[in-house]
């Protein structure tokens, strides 16, 4: 397979080129070619699978200005997030953390780069919808998030791709503002299942929004679900955590159960049944 890829011509120096077939090459990355204090060679190893130097595979020059081995970094993007919930950091350089782009690996790219815009638009439309886009850290100086609405969202709110319908849902908010703390990899993709493909066919739908924003809090508390079980049960993450750690809520009477504060305080807004005693739609959050 690296030889199918490999570029066949000869560098000016007489070196062979370690570049990729069919694209252009890249500097000749010898050492005899290069000062001795260079900061890189071809006998460096790649910086994602640590077993082979440069020279042993084609690579590629990212955007970035780094080398990597090519089918490593197409391994590395064709793994894509590692937990149930959707994060981008596998589109990242490993070594400086811009986004990857190249020719060459368009074709598993694009995909990943379509869904990141995707969830960016829903994720800024639900930050309006919970009311956030008033936050303090948007207009702190300070803040990371200084004049930022889709980095905030990016990084507060948390989506997940449903098994039935494939597309990514929002799942509540992130349990920390730093991106990337993930579940458990075990989990059961079945149980990943978004509101209108969890309200069934033959659900009611808002005759504005149809069933994009068809939401369901957690059974056992008063957040939003993110996670359907058994076919039949919300969890919100935290909550089905517990689950997955022994501490089974389904199995508690409603008293040991978070107890909501009551429609004026619950976090939901809205007079629910009591946790722990029925499912619950909060119907479209953009109309509610």
């Amino acid at each position: 397979e690296k030889r199918n890829w490999s570029c066949d011509r000869v560098l000016p120096c007489g070196h062979n080129c370690i570049g990729l077939r069919g694209h252009d090459c890249i500097p000749c990355l010898s050492p005899k070619c290069l000062p001795k204090n260079a900061d890189l060679t071809d006998e460096e190893f790649c910086n994602i699978c640590w077993v082979d130097p440069l020279r042993a595979a084609p690579c590629v020059k990212l955007g970035c200005k780094h080398y990597f081995h090519f089918l490593c970094l197409w391994q590395k993007i064709d793994r894509k997030w590692p937990a149930a919930r959707i994060t981008f950091g596998f589109l990242n350089c490993p070594l400086c953390k811009q986004q990857i782009h190249h020719p060459a690996l368009e074709p598993v790219t694009k995909q990943y780069y379509d869904l990141y815009a995707e969830i960016e638009k829903d994720a800024i439309e639900r930050v309006k919808i919970e009311g956030l886009q008033h936050d303090k850290k948007l207009t702190d100086p300070n803040s990371p998030y200084h004049n930022n609405l889709s980095k905030y969202a990016m990084d507060r709110l948390a989506f997940y791709p449903c098994s039935k319908c494939k597309k990514p849902y929002f799942g509540g908010m992130k349990a920390c503002e730093e991106a990337g703390l993930e579940q458990a990899e075990n989990y059961k993709q079945e149980h990943l299942v978004c509101g209108s493909c969890a309200s069934g066919p033959n659900a009611k739908s808002c005759a504005r929004h149809g069933k994009k924003y068809i939401t369901y809090k957690c059974k056992f508390c008063c957040q939003v679900s993110s996670w359907y079980c058994w076919g039949s049960t919300h969890f919100c993450d935290s909550c089905h955590k517990r689950q997955e750690q022994g501490d089974y809520l389904n199995r508690k009477p409603l008293s040991e159960l978070p107890q909501c504060p009551g429609p004026d305080k619950c976090p939901l807004g809205v007079d629910h049944p009591p946790n722990g005693a029925a499912e619950y739609s909060l119907g479209c959050v953009v109309c509610l």
